[in-house]
């Protein structure tokens, strides 16, 4: 009961946000306000605000998509020719360092003359997000506290494990590259989730760190680590850096070679009908696990160890990254959703990659066939 609640709290907030999301997409889509400060930390004009950059990854050739289970359909037609296009190479990636920037928290948005660095967020479209938006407009208005010097890790989505994990935490590669910043504060806030705080200890830099209360500061000097890839297009030195970094992560926890990770616990894209896919699963030696009741190192563990993961999109699978080459996933998307990022993964860490598609329910949830779960296996077992 407690969980339709929440769902129902949830979906109420997302009307209402998107309602505000419509209004503010008019003004990003006509360049007007933040929207027409957004550059790149590479531009001249950068360069003219005082940004000064320093190259560290040239762009990269990517490894084409590969899939291995799927059903023949329309809708199934559809997601494997998204799943097959893509990107073909990296973005090149660098360190911004400028005098007199502004930062927000808990937002993570940041101004630099009054300009936004494109490759120090996510994507520019997030300034169509009310929460993004009115951190950056709000930066005039609030009391500053000054702080010397330090580098900017946490941006916006930090909140969010995918981003966090994928996106945000292995820009850290440049910053081991640079060895004028390794005695510089690497700025994360206090008010970030556990797995921050927990993922920045395990992979060495939680000494490194500062973290901050919310509120609006600004640096005398302030380095920013630009992202590695376009979001959702992983960068295969992300999932490297990450493998590197948690390599000796080995917690003392049994663990089951075929993993059903649940999204019973969540707000969106959880499957509403899972209980009829976890008798089927069950059937196949499949064990159901939320990832919500297990620290960073069990995550990690989990993911390696499995031989076979099945689950709906989500940020748990994030840890597909962990995952040993050789093993099989099964991603469930929603009709009408679609990210190719858990693909990506697949293919950087070698896994047999498959996904099937089920029909939007109430309150952000799906469906999924139990016939069409069946069929996968077959193919895959």
């Amino acid at each position: 009961m407690f969980q339709f609640f929440a769902r129902l709290k949830h979906h109420a907030k997302v009307l209402v946000g998107t309602q505000i999301g419509r209004l503010l997409e008019k003004r990003y889509f006509a360049g007007r306000g933040p929207a027409g400060r957004v550059i790149s930390g590479f531009s001249e004009q950068a360069k003219r605000i005082g940004v000064r950059q320093k190259l560290l990854i040239e762009p990269s050739p990517l490894n084409r998509p590969v899939l291995n289970y799927f059903l023949n359909g329309k809708t199934e037609d559809e997601y494997r020719h998204k799943l097959l296009s893509g990107e073909d190479a990296t973005i090149k990636a660098g360190i911004f360092s400028t005098q007199n920037a502004e930062i927000t928290f808990p937002t993570g948005m940041h101004k630099i003359d009054g300009y936004i660095l494109s490759e120090a967020i996510l994507a520019p479209y997030l300034l169509t997000n009310p929460k993004y938006y009115l951190g950056y407009q709000s930066l005039r208005f609030r009391k500053k506290r000054k702080i010397d010097e330090g580098v900017l890790l946490s941006m916006p989505f930090y909140h969010n494990y995918y981003h966090w994990l994928i996106e945000i935490l292995p820009r850290l590669l440049l910053y081991d590259r640079c060895s004028a910043l390794q005695d510089v504060p690497i700025i994360v806030p206090k008010s970030a989730p556990n797995f921050v705080t927990e993922s920045l200890r395990l992979s060495g830099y939680h000494a490194k760190s500062l973290y901050l209360d919310n509120g609006a500061y600004n640096f005398k000097k302030l380095h920013m680590l630009s992202r590695l890839g376009t979001m959702l297009e992983v960068s295969p030195d992300a999932i490297n850096w990450l493998n590197n970094k948690f390599e000796h992560t080995a917690p003392t926890l049994v663990t089951p070679k075929r993993v059903y990770v649940s999204r019973g616990d969540a707000n969106i894209r959880f499957v509403s009908n899972e209980y009829q896919l976890v008798d089927v699963l069950s059937k196949f030696g499949f064990e159901s696990l939320a990832m919500s009741g297990y620290s960073l190192p069990e995550q990690i563990k989990i993911f390696r160890d499995a031989d076979f993961i099945i689950g709906p999109h989500g940020a748990a699978l994030s840890n597909l990254a962990f995952s040993k080459p050789g093993a099989s996933v099964i991603e469930f998307f929603a009709r009408g959703h679609f990210a190719p990022c858990f693909n990506r993964i697949s293919t950087i860490r070698g896994l047999k990659y498959g996904f099937l598609v089920g029909e939007p329910t109430r309150f952000g949830g799906f469906a999924i066939d139990p016939a069409d779960l069946r069929a996968i296996l077959a193919q895959a077992l």
